[in-house]
């Protein structure tokens, strides 16, 4: 009980020290996450990754990139990356053995890996229409590897990564996946988790700790 009231006392010195960027604000509800809280400011917000793989989870990240960047007021680019899990065998004992192994991408026969290729081309075709539809600015890539290395990669270049908070695999491997938890610990930049239902931006929850990440956070919020 000690430590939590201290815990509370700080809370509400750090409080006391933003009165006057929170006295005009209307509270509804304050959440106390654990962790340092990050938050993104809108007008640095230029550059979005989303990452895709055809599961629900995926497709309702991809409409939370296509609504943020349209209530965006400025121009906001989207890279939708669709990453291929497979690659086709080599014959080359030492370049297949991950593969062969298990590793991503896992090796198969040039015909399947043709038809995942094709599947991943339709994907990105697809979201870049609902881009265009939007008048959303949009560029497609579709790379072979493994999804956490490449979403890594290509989440350097951008403000924000979007994915949803499940994918593929656990949907057609249950106990399988989890890159989401590991790409997250690892990202640089912030990350938007999305759910299977979507996410509608109506207002901001802010995980609040005391920590000079969380002040930024209620600074940027207000």
């Amino acid at each position: 009980a000690l430590v939590a009231d201290r815990f509370v006392e700080r809370v509400m010195r750090s409080l006391h020290s933003f009165g006057p960027v929170v006295k005009p604000l209307t509270w509804h509800t304050m959440y106390f996450g654990g962790g340092t809280a990050s938050v993104l400011p809108a007008k640095k917000l230029k550059k979005i990754l989303v990452a895709l793989d055809g599961s629900e989870w995926a497709r309702a990240a991809g409409r939370a990139a296509i609504e943020l960047a349209t209530r965006i007021p400025r121009a906001v680019h989207i890279t939708a990356l669709h990453v291929l899990t497979v690659a086709p065998i080599s014959g080359r004992l030492l370049k297949d053995m991950r593969g062969m192994l298990g590793f991503e991408p896992v090796v198969v026969p040039p015909a399947v890996e043709g038809v995942w290729r094709a599947r991943g081309q339709q994907l990105l075709d697809d979201f870049a229409a609902e881009c265009a539809a939007a008048g959303v600015e949009c560029r497609t890539v579709l790379e072979t590897g493994s999804v956490l290395s490449r979403v890594l990669h290509h989440g350097q270049a951008v403000d924000l990564v979007i994915a949803g908070s499940r994918g593929e695999t656990e949907a057609l491997y249950p106990g399988q996946g989890g890159t989401l938890e590991r790409l997250i610990k690892r990202l640089s930049v912030s990350a938007l988790q999305v759910p299977e239902q979507g996410v509608s931006y109506s207002g901001i929850t802010l995980g609040y700790d005391g920590s000079e990440g969380a002040r930024r956070a209620l600074r940027v919020s207000a």
